[in-house]
């Protein structure tokens, strides 16, 4: 009997990359997709607002799925909204769960490396290293890690996957890279100039293929071990520069300006994760080079672009 997979947030970028990504690969789940504002998926997607307890005890009810992969929240532009969407909707899922007796899913929560801070330490950052979040995102992140692993103690299966910084297929404007891509597609259709502004480009980041990323989630889902924190990262740093760079001589277009606004920085410090613990356990790695990653970024907001024409 096919393991019933519930994913929560499933309009949102990862949600719909992992959509995709079990569908696609016609792995042997039994999908169940929910999110507050349904888009169109190759996998219908009912509504459901996490807020709402009685809501989420009635789809739990009636669903029962084994795993729940939960991709509610995410960054959002108000503080209030932030804390709602990630950090509340984790503890009512966790209290409606609770109140089905005998019943136990496995609940996968996304955490982020942001929740390490700015970690000024030589060497790859691994799981047990104490985090110090500089960031309200990076705090509201690590008060829902914190959740979980209490809800664990407390008897409920839960596994957190701390993800780095994503790239490829989907990567959304809200994202360095997918700023960059989108910006140079417009240029390459003529849309706006030949210039792209941007903050500070000399950041370090640790990125990873969203096909990896979905492929870690499902293996961290089905066997991660009960209250553990896991990495989900390349343990490779990238400057931003040089993956714009890379960008740039992936198109057509050349000599692109850059407006560079060097006193801008990110809200994400140059933190390298170590997956030395998923790829002991799970056999994972990365199968997606960072080039291919770029190229599949730029053809997304391509495909898009030539939607919105059509």
């Amino acid at each position: 009997m096919k393991k019933r997979i519930l994913i929560t947030g499933a309009s949102g970028f990862i949600g719909q990359a992992l959509l995709k990504f079990i569908d696609t690969r016609r792995l042997s789940f039994d999908l169940c997709a929910v999110a507050l504002h349904p888009q169109k998926s190759q996998v219908p997607i009912l509504k459901c607002d996490f807020l709402q307890e009685k809501k989420v005890f009635q789809l739990l009810s009636s669903t029962t799925p084994d795993y729940i992969i939960h991709l509610v929240g995410g960054r959002r532009l108000k503080k209030e909204d932030m804390f709602e969407s990630n950090f509340m909707t984790t503890q009512i899922l966790f209290d409606s769960i609770q109140k089905l007796r005998g019943y136990k899913p496995r609940v996968l929560i996304p955490g982020t490396a942001a929740e390490y801070g700015s970690w000024q330490k030589a060497g790859l950052v691994k799981e047990e290293t104490r985090c110090h979040p500089a960031s309200w995102y990076g705090f509201v992140k690590y008060m829902q890690t914190s959740l979980g692993l209490m809800y664990a103690r407390g008897g409920l299966d839960i596994v957190v996957a701390r993800m780095f910084n994503i790239l490829g297929s989907g990567v959304p404007v809200t994202l360095a890279i997918g700023k960059f891509a989108q910006e140079i597609v417009k240029i390459e259709q003529k849309i706006v100039p030949a210039v792209l502004e941007t903050r500070n480009l000399d950041g370090k980041r640790d990125f990873l293929d969203i096909d990896d990323v979905c492929y870690g989630l499902l293996m961290i889902a089905q066997h991660g071990k009960k209250g553990e924190i896991y990495n989900l990262c390349s343990s490779r740093a990238y400057v931003i520069r040089q993956l714009l760079q890379k960008l740039f001589s992936y198109s057509a277009v050349k000599n692109i300006e850059i407006k560079e606004e060097k006193e801008k920085f990110s809200d994400s410090y140059d933190v390298i994760g170590s997956n030395a613990k998923i790829k002991r356990i799970f056999n994972w790695k990365p199968r997606v080079s960072v080039e291919e990653s770029l190229k599949k970024s730029l053809e997304y907001y391509r495909d898009r672009l030539k939607e919105t024409v059509d």
